[in-house]
């Protein structure tokens, strides 16, 4: 094999690195459906229209299937009545879900009370929109693995630099400036 040859070999190598992390605790989650449902001032009764809609919605169809449930208010009345409110609108839609099949343990419902308007409080149309529950479902998706080698950056990150330093004074001493330029350019030490 030729000097440029082992060149060429040996950045490759010094540039090429692979990174790999350990998985993490948590799969990924991936939205596959949303829906938002909304409610009459200070109250928390599912409307007729409400109801029907989640007696519709689709059951989990994988056990990695999650629902996550937010409640809202507009900001008429105290922040304290509102939050309960909130509660009460997420509780219900939960529970009419829970009792159509969705296991407790695949909802998550969180309120927000009136600190997340998705309109202005000033008009009566903006106050509508605020008076909400959304509700998301979610699937898991499963890990994927890399094949490759986890690299102690703090370890080899002294002989990388090396090599790549050693590969770029070889190329520049038997090639041409112009290769060696080409090099130093993809190399990890390029910022």
């Amino acid at each position: 094999m030729t000097l440029t040859r082992w060149i060429v070999l040996l950045s490759i190598v010094c540039s090429s690195g692979l990174k790999a992390q350990p998985s993490g605790v948590f799969d990924s989650l991936s939205l596959v459906h949303a829906d938002t449902f909304y409610f009459d001032t200070g109250v928390h009764e599912l409307t007729d229209s409400v109801r029907l809609a989640l007696e519709h919605y689709p059951l989990p169809q994988k056990a990695s299937d999650r629902l996550y449930i937010t409640g809202h208010t507009d900001a008429d009345g105290s922040a304290e009545a509102n939050e309960k409110l909130a509660i009460r609108r997420a509780d219900a839609v939960s529970e009419l879900l829970s009792g159509r099949g969705w296991p407790q343990d695949r909802i998550v419902v969180q309120t927000f009370g009136e600190r997340n308007p998705v309109a202005g409080n000033a008009s009566l149309a903006g106050k509508q929109k605020n008076r909400r529950v959304t509700l998301a479902r979610y699937q898991a998706i499963p890990y994927t693995y890399t094949k490759g080698r986890i690299v102690n950056t703090k370890r080899e990150k002294g002989w990388r630099i090396f090599m790549c330093i050693f590969t770029i004074v070889l190329s520049a001493i038997h090639c041409d400036r112009e290769k060696a330029v080409i090099l130093a350019q993809y190399s990890p030490l390029t910022p």
